[in-house]
């Protein structure tokens, strides 16, 4: 029987479940609350966080779990505690107060209301005593009880400038001039100087993976065949995965690296960080052929699948970075365990090519595996060593021998014959696969088991262009299975909802969710051509642009236009972590346009391009995926429809060649020769008047709304595309 429990105790977020049974007389954000904040006339105090956050977690045990300091909490303020991903317009709305009060901003964010919820003081961490500068959070909550109390005046007039400047922030200047080419020209320049060509990525440490710069950077090479930007892209990839910031036993990416050689990583693991990496992997795979991405990407996705997956269907949002109260303790290795599982001898080969030691690179003897050579230097390592131990007549660790069974081998003492690349990549999968096990029977971080309609999006996308470049049936049904729980389970009355926990859905869908959801059902129909995706996808714009866009001003708000309790409305514009709805929004409209020629939805992405335009040439770097938006709109339309039997093997080799190309911005229907759908005849204008030639599955490839000669033939289609 826990000793406390609060307002919190029926919540379903992980989140606020966390702090269910903190002393502090917690309430959810909601009417109770801030109707006794005003009743009271009492200040609130705010405090926002989310499952995986460590930082969360720290102030927790120190000050929330703490019965003196919760007893000045109680007495003083109206506690509110707020998951961010489950309200991302509260998170942004005062995300923006502390920035602007402080300078900085961050998880836990700290802010105190007056009851008309205007924030008067802010931050984010505050230790338990005072420290590095920063004042005990007993200090501050004491300090501000007194000031509230004793200068309420003064109070009511110092959130007057903060209410005016986030009004100010909330609002997009435009730009004078028209968007061209030249605005990503600039933005490769701006960014590629940052680039760092010794470590990849594009800042110091901390270093993000930011994947949408990387796609703007794939993009730009197609549009210009600038080898810079297929480099900077390339390097980057390719750090990232060699780096400890990729689980290299169990796939998938960490947050961030605290360092900038991405060695060592923030442990958690974010639903979106892995769905947007592993699709850029795999656009960097078409554009390469190089088998290290089409690895990456699998390995992450595989990771989604089998740790990340809600057996309805949907997508779980995050992994903890503690287990066991302490960071990353379930990802690192100590050489004794990797020797424990492997025996000694597999284990010193294992441990060099994960660069793990007795001495260790992290906490104590323990090891953040990571792959600073390659399997050639490993092997020249491995052959040098056996010659310097025959040289010394100590023959310690000899290498592999060729033959027999590759799950069970053998050594050979006193040779180094055969140990090849197939060798040792055989002897990797199996070890890899040992230590997953052994992995599996530590204490688990903890998982953020909440579904969230953007994110499980994001990962629907993914998953929607792997089966389109691999063909690899698990990927589409999974795919497929998101996008059936979403539309089962996150709708009521006829709108969007945002999050789905424990057989609940509830709180009305944002920007983000409606858009990632749209983009998800356009990738859908582009992917298995169920004209019904479409219509999903048509019908949810209808009620996103009812719903967000702004009639005055162009682009769309991040709330809906009957949120309440809100001090702002703002357009949320940048697209870091993940992108803004906004851009998505402006591409998924591009899209559909071209796909069903409504210029209505041409025109919002017109306007909404052009009210971003001023941020696009000043800050381009904070916009990539509009910036890709961008490149879409501006470059000559490729449309492609393919006639045949859907589920011929002929039809299939067409699909093959053509989505094994990087044309990231084509679109592409298809009609079924066999059982032509009426729907999408008529939903599609591109379908009209396309035939099939000679009784052969026909492809047409159209450019500038002008289509070419019909292709038949596989080898007429490669040289087609090799043209684009």
């Amino acid at each position: 029987m826990k000793k406390y429990s609060n307002h919190l105790i029926n919540e379903t977020s992980p989140y606020l479940l966390q702090h269910a049974h903190n002393p502090v007389d917690w309430y959810p954000w909601g009417k109770e609350a801030l109707e006794r904040a005003k009743r009271e006339n009492k200040p609130i105090l705010l405090s926002i966080g989310y499952s995986s956050c460590h930082w969360c977690h720290v102030m927790e045990k120190e000050s929330f779990e703490n019965e003196e300091t919760a007893k000045i909490m109680n007495e003083n303020f109206v506690n509110i505690k707020v998951d961010r991903e489950e309200r991302p317009d509260l998170d942004e709305i005062y995300m923006n107060a502390v920035q602007f009060m402080t300078g900085r901003g961050g998880w836990p964010m700290t802010l105190f209301l007056t009851p008309d919820l205007l924030p008067f003081f802010a931050g984010t961490y505050f230790p338990p005593e005072e420290r590095h500068g920063m004042p005990s959070f007993r200090s501050v909550l004491l300090r501000l009880a007194e000031i509230y109390r004793e200068n309420r005046s003064e109070v009511i007039d110092s959130v007057k400038e903060i209410k005016e400047q986030l009004s100010v922030m909330a609002k997009l200047k435009k730009g004078e001039r028209e968007f061209s080419f030249d605005l990503l020209k600039n933005a490769f320049s701006e960014i590629e100087r940052r680039f760092d060509s010794e470590n990849g990525g594009f800042s110091d440490a901390p270093k993000f993976p930011q994947p949408m710069l990387i796609e703007l950077f794939l993009k730009y090479y197609n549009a210009t065949k600038d080898e810079n930007a297929l480099n900077s892209a390339e390097f980057t990839l390719k750090k990232m995965a060699e780096g400890g910031i990729y689980d290299q036993i169990g796939g998938g990416f960490h947050r961030y690296s605290v360092d900038s050689k991405w060695l060592v990583p923030h442990f958690e693991k974010m639903l979106y960080d892995n769905a947007l990496l592993a699709k850029v992997y795999i656009q960097a795979y078409q554009i390469t052929k190089n088998d290290f991405f089409k690895k990456i990407a699998f390995e992450t996705l595989g990771y989604l699948l089998r740790e990340m997956t809600d057996p309805e269907g949907g997508f779980y949002s995050a992994s903890d970075a503690d287990s066991e109260g302490e960071e990353g303790k379930f990802f690192v290795w100590s050489k004794d365990e990797i020797e424990k599982v492997l025996g000694k001898e597999k284990a010193n080969i294992i441990c060099r090519y994960y660069n793990a030691s007795k001495a260790g690179n992290f906490e104590g003897d323990r090891n953040i595996l990571h792959t600073p050579f390659t399997v050639e230097e490993i092997l020249k390592q491995i052959a040098h060593r056996f010659q310097e131990d025959i040289k010394d007549n100590n023959p310690l660790s000899p290498p592999f021998i060729k033959g027999g069974d590759s799950s069970a081998h053998t050594l050979k003492k006193g040779t180094s014959e055969g140990f090849s690349i197939k060798d040792f990549e055989s002897l990797l999968s199996e070890s890899k696969s040992k230590l997953l096990e052994a992995r599996k029977m530590r204490v688990k971080p903890a998982v953020d088991n909440k579904v969230i309609t953007a994110w499980t999006s994001l990962a629907i996308s993914s998953l929607a262009h792997a089966y389109q470049v691999f063909r690899e049936e698990g990927f589409l049904n999974s795919a497929e299975d998101a996008a059936s729980f979403i539309l089962l389970n996150m709708f009521k009355n006829g709108r969007l909802l945002r999050i789905y926990k424990d057989g609940e859905s509830k709180i009305e869908g944002f920007l983000d969710d409606y858009s990632f959801f749209i983009s998800a059902l356009i990738d859908l129909y582009e992917t298995t051509f169920r004209i019904k995706y479409l219509e999903d996808a048509i019908k949810l714009t209808e009620k996103m642009i009812e719903n967000f866009w702004d009639k005055e001003e162009g682009g769309f708000f991040f709330a809906s236009k009957d949120a309440t309790n809100l001090i702002s409305r703002s357009k949320n514009p940048y697209d870091n972590p993940t992108p803004s709805g906004n851009s998505v929004a402006v591409n998924s409209l591009i899209r559909l346009y071209r796909l069903t020629g409504r210029k209505d939805f041409l025109e919002k992405a017109e306007k909404t391009i052009e009210a971003f335009s001023l941020l696009l040439e000043k800050v381009p770097s904070g916009f990539p995926n509009m910036l890709s938006a961008l490149d879409n709109y501006l470059s000559t339309p490729l449309d492609i429809v393919v006639i045949g039997k859907l589920m011929s093997q002929e039809v299939d080799d067409i699909l093959k060649s053509i989505f094994s190309k990087y044309l990231p911005n084509k679109t592409i229907a298809f009609i079924d020769s066999a059982e032509p759908d009426l729907d999408a005849l008529k939903l599609v204008p591109l379908l009209e008047r396309k035939k099939m030639v000679g009784g052969k599955p026909t492809v047409y490839i159209c450019k500038n709304f002008t289509c070419k000669t019909p292709v038949t033939e596989i080898e007429e289609l490669e040289k087609a595309l090799e043209k684009l």
